[in-house]
């Protein structure tokens, strides 16, 4: 008798346990704890203070609050029906769009010699437009004032020819010139980007065609470039609109700009109309930011010199009238670029106690000043110390955003993050400066190293991200695995194996942190209580009340550190490429 079969049981189902909701919620913020590092950051210190404002805008006291029974278009209605704030907002449009042109006289002409000489000249030029950007923009408005006061030298060279004395001082033209030589070298960059990549052999097949120079220029050249120039000139526009430093320290009050007028109300605690202003000039900023980066492309923005297929390594430019009109309109940027960095240096060793042009004698007083004066060592002590938090801050939410941005698939989602990385980049100084007063004071970080350096880093943070962007882009993602399968966890991975691969990038990221800390004054001025100030701040109130030659001592230090830290690694580098160094250490430079 055969056995019968064993009854099979029901197979039993597999229940799995789901962890609580609460659990699943920290489990993925672990799993992305960059991103999530970077939005809490960017909502408390950016996102916070442009609610505030928004908040502000909309209620007749000028006071934050979520109620919507005491929301108001009033302020909305004075900003648009009050004749004095058209002359305002008129006035802040013809400065931007004078500057805009300006900038576009100067660099396009600039820009395309760059791009059509040798490569060793394309570099000294290249350095000359950058060096002075890195340099202290106060100290070189605070240069201005001097340079086009009545006593100036301006003023005294068209003395000696019988001409003047001008009033060049504290107008509409100061205010150009003064933001001129700030957008020069954004607006130089932009457009090389774009000359860079330009094929040659199309205009040289256009010649051979049949075409004259001016015609291979306007129908084969120009409509290649023009996205970047176009992009280039709507981006300084765009900057033009929300500055503030440059109308206050060189505009007069026909001249009074959106940004001052807001600083003005705000003393005058009227936050209500203030806020209203600041938001609608944060929509047309945004507005035209994107038309800028729809044009010209954000990398153009950060692309780095040399990249590309340049013009100047296949056709050289040759001697001719237009070559030399080139050099002559390049020459002139550079002189409204260099100059106010170098007139510093004769009234900084000056023995008199007031400005006077020309210097007279000779002493290193106002350098044992500025050491001595406990307002100047206190000043300098602390932006050195808030520097520091901001580079930390700045370099690690740089890294993490930049690593964020690389792991996401989606497109959407890469479009949303990146947005935000970028924004503060988009937003005028002078909101998240007002912005974030009511929030610290609220939170209790009014005043301290830690508030004013997280606000500061934020601004830092698309230039961090965007130099992580670049290199860890390139990086090998097969030895970060290998390290992972040898037992390594992620923290060590990044600290032993990626850090040291990208190391270049993360000192560039740090000097950036650091650098737009050290020379960052408007945040910082909402941001002071009593005679706790950064330099930046004492510097500007010196300038504003009445200038001294301590400021051009300090300024001339300031000077030379900026020229070393931006020749010592191209030393460095220069160095590396000795024949007798070993080929790993030249690559590792």
């Amino acid at each position: 008798m055969s056995a019968e079969p064993l009854p099979t049981l029901p197979a039993r189902r597999q229940v799995v346990a789901r962890p609580p909701a609460g659990v699943a919620v920290v489990a993925t913020l672990r799993r992305h704890l960059g991103l999530t590092i970077t939005l809490v950051m960017l909502a408390v210190f950016f996102g916070w203070p442009l609610v505030d404002i928004a908040l502000r805008s909309v209620t007749t006291t000028g006071m934050p609050t979520f109620d919507p029974s005491k929301f108001t278009w009033q302020n909305y209605q004075v900003v648009f029906t009050s004749s004095g704030l058209r002359k305002v907002m008129l006035n802040t449009v013809i400065v931007a769009g004078a500057s805009a042109l300006v900038v576009l006289v100067l660099a396009f002409p600039a820009a395309y010699l760059i791009s059509r000489v040798s490569k060793r000249t394309a570099a000294l030029l290249y350095a000359l437009f950058f060096i002075p950007f890195f340099i202290s923009i106060l100290i070189r408005l605070f240069a201005f004032t001097q340079i086009l006061s009545t006593n100036g030298p301006i003023n005294q060279a068209f003395g000696a020819i019988g001409l003047g004395p001008y009033h060049l001082l504290f107008n509409r033209f100061a205010t150009t010139l003064g933001m001129v030589s700030y957008l020069l070298p954004y607006a130089v960059l932009v457009m090389y980007a774009g000359m860079a990549s330009v094929d040659p052999s199309l205009t040289t097949a256009a010649k051979v065609s049949g075409a004259s120079n001016w015609q291979a220029f306007r129908r084969v050249y120009l409509p290649q470039v023009r996205s970047s120039v176009i992009g280039a000139v709507l981006l300084t526009f765009v900057m033009g609109l929300g500055f503030f430093l440059t109308p206050a320290i060189l505009g007069g009050v026909d001249s009074t700009t959106v940004s001052s007028y807001i600083s003005a109300q705000v003393q005058n605690f009227q936050w209500g109309v203030a806020s209203a202003v600041g938001i609608v000039l944060l929509v047309a900023t945004v507005v035209l930011f994107v038309a800028a980066i729809r044009i010209s492309g954000l990398t153009t923005l950060v692309a780095g010199f040399g990249t590309g297929k340049g013009t100047s390594r296949q056709e050289r430019l040759r001697f001719s009238p237009l070559s030399v009109g080139l050099w002559i309109v390049t020459v002139i940027g550079l002189i409204v670029l260099i100059v106010p960095a170098l007139f510093v240096f004769p009234i900084a060793v000056q023995q008199s106690n007031f400005i006077v042009w020309p210097p007279s004698g000779f002493s290193f007083h106002w350098y044992a000043q500025a050491l001595e004066d406990p307002q100047w060592s206190s000043a300098i002590f602390k932006s050195f110390r808030v520097g520091l938090v901001s580079m930390a801050l700045a370099v690690v939410l740089g890294f993490l955003a930049a690593r964020a941005l690389l792991k996401m698939r989606r497109q959407s989602a890469r479009s949303a993050f990146s947005a935000l990385v970028y924004a503060p980049m988009v937003v005028p100084i002078i909101l998240l400066a007002v912005g974030s007063y009511g929030p610290m004071q609220r939170t209790g970080l009014l005043g301290t190293d830690f508030g004013l350096a997280a606000s500061q880093a934020m601004l830092a943070l698309p230039f961090t991200a965007t130099t992580f962007l670049a290199s860890l882009g390139g990086l090998d993602r097969r030895v970060e695995q290998a390290s992972w399968t040898l037992g390594a966890s992620a923290a060590i991975t990044t600290r032993r194996v990626i850090v040291p691969l990208i190391l270049p990038s993360v000192i560039g990221a740090a000097l950036l942190g650091f650098v737009n800390s050290w020379d960052e004054p408007v945040i910082a001025l909402f941001q002071s209580q009593g005679s706790d100030s950064t330099l930046p701040v004492l510097i500007f109130s010196f300038v504003k009340s009445g200038p001294e030659p301590t400021i051009a001592a300090v300024g001339s230090v300031l000077i030379v550190l900026v020229v070393l830290a931006y020749i010592g690694p191209a030393l460095l580098r220069r160095r590396g490429k000795r024949p007798n160094r070993p080929a790993g250490l030249r690559g590792a430079q």
